[in-house]
C-alpha cells in the first residue's frame, strides 16, 4: 500500500512539474535578478515595492520551473539522491533570497498605508478645527453684539447681556485624541493579524515544500535499491553460471 502511494504521488509530482516547465519556457526568467535588484533598504516608496513584488512572483514561478527541470534531469542517473539534494538546495536558496526582498517590499507597503490613513485623519481634524473655530467666532459675535454677515443693530439698543457659556473647544479635542487612538489601535492589531497569518502561509508552504521533498528522497532511495538488488541478482547468476 505504502508503495502504490507513493508511486501515486510521484507521479502526480511529475505531472505538476510538466506544467510548471512548460510555463516556464514562455519567457526567460533571470533567476537572483530580484535580490540583486533590490538590497535590503532599497526600497523606499509603495510603487517600487508592488514593483518589486510582481518580479519576485516571476522569478519564484522559474525558480520552481528550473527545480522541476533539475529533477527530471537527475531522474535517469543511476545515483540520483546527490543530484537531486543539489537541485533541492538551490531552490532553497533562491527561495531565501526572495522571501528577504518579499519582506521588504511588505514593510514598505505597510508603512504607505499607515501614513496615508495619519495623513487622511490630519487632514480631516483640520477641516473640523477650522469649522470649530467659525463657529465660535460667529458665537462671540452673536454675544457682544456685532453685526454678523452685514447685519446692523438698532441704533441706542444696547446689546442683551447672556449669562450662557461660549462652547468648550477642549472636550473635543480630547475626544478627537481618544478616537485617533483607537483607530491607530485598531489598524496595529489588524497588521498584526495580516503578519500572523502570512507568517502561518509561510510556515505552511515551507512544510509542503519539504513534505514533497521527503517524498522524492524516499522514491530515489527505492529506485537505488531496487536496482543494487537486481544488480547482486545479476552477479550471483554469473557466479552460478560460471560454476
Amino acid at each position: 500500500m505504502l508503495a502504490a502511494v507513493l508511486v501515486i504521488g510521484g507521479v502526480s509530482a511529475a505531472a505538476a512539474q510538466n506544467t510548471r516547465v512548460q510555463g516556464a519556457q514562455s519567457q526567460t526568467v533571470d533567476i537572483g535578478a530580484v535580490a540583486r535588484r533590490y538590497p535590503s533598504g532599497s526600497i523606499k516608496t509603495a510603487e517600487q515595492a508592488e514593483r518589486a513584488l510582481d518580479e519576485a512572483a516571476l522569478e519564484r514561478d522559474a525558480v520552481q520551473a528550473r527545480h522541476a527541470q533539475e529533477e527530471q534531469r537527475c531522474n535517469p542517473k543511476f545515483f540520483s539522491s546527490s543530484c537531486i539534494e543539489d537541485a533541492n538546495e538551490a531552490r532553497r536558496e533562491a527561495l531565501r533570497s526572495l522571501r528577504a526582498v518579499e519582506v521588504d517590499a511588505n514593510k514598505v507597503i505597510r508603512q504607505a498605508k499607515v501614513t496615508s490613513r495619519e495623513e487622511a485623519l490630519a487632514a480631516k481634524r483640520e477641516k473640523e478645527g477650522a469649522s470649530r473655530e467659525e463657529r465660535d467666532a460667529a458665537a462671540r459675535e452673536a454675544a457682544s453684539g456685532a453685526p454678523i454677515h452685514g447685519a446692523s443693530q438698532t441704533d441706542g439698543a444696547a446689546p442683551e447681556p447672556t449669562s450662557k457659556p461660549l462652547p468648550s473647544a477642549k472636550p473635543r479635542a480630547v475626544d478627537r485624541v481618544a478616537e485617533h487612538e483607537e483607530k491607530m489601535r485598531l489598524l496595529r492589531e489588524k497588521e498584526a493579524a495580516e503578519a500572523d497569518k502570512r507568517a502561518k502561509n509561510i510556515a505552511s508552504y515551507e512544510r509542503k515544500v519539504q513534505e514533497s521533498e521527503a517524498r522524492q528522497r524516499e522514491v530515489a532511495r527505492r529506485k537505488e535499491e531496487k536496482a543494487r538488488k537486481l544488480e547482486e541478482k545479476k552477479q550471483r547468476a554469473a557466479e552460478s553460471a560460471a560454476k
